[in-house]
């Protein structure tokens, strides 16, 4: 995932011991870890308009994934509720 390959990428740019012994890692779960350890300042996400706007946030695609779904939905016999199931 993004933050396994962001963690491969900070760990061969900066060669932070911090960075060793952490190898399955969620997204959220990445940034706390490097927040807790003093390697990432969260600031910049404390507007989230501002901070989506500047790049360093992302919008779910999960809303677009459910309206493709319900058209999907209305041809097909799909039992499922929602895009998830």
């Amino acid at each position: 995932n993004c933050a396994v390959e962001s963690l491969k990428l900070l760990r061969s740019g900066s060669n932070n011991a911090q960075l060793t012994g952490l190898d399955s890692i969620m997204p959220n779960g990445l940034l706390e870890v490097l927040k807790s350890r003093g390697l990432a300042g969260t600031s910049v996400l404390d507007d989230p308009r501002e901070a989506l706007r500047l790049g360093y946030r992302f919008d779910s695609f999960r809303e677009r994934y459910q309206a493709m779904f319900e058209v999907l939905k209305k041809h097909l016999p799909i039992k499922q509720e929602k895009v998830e199931d």
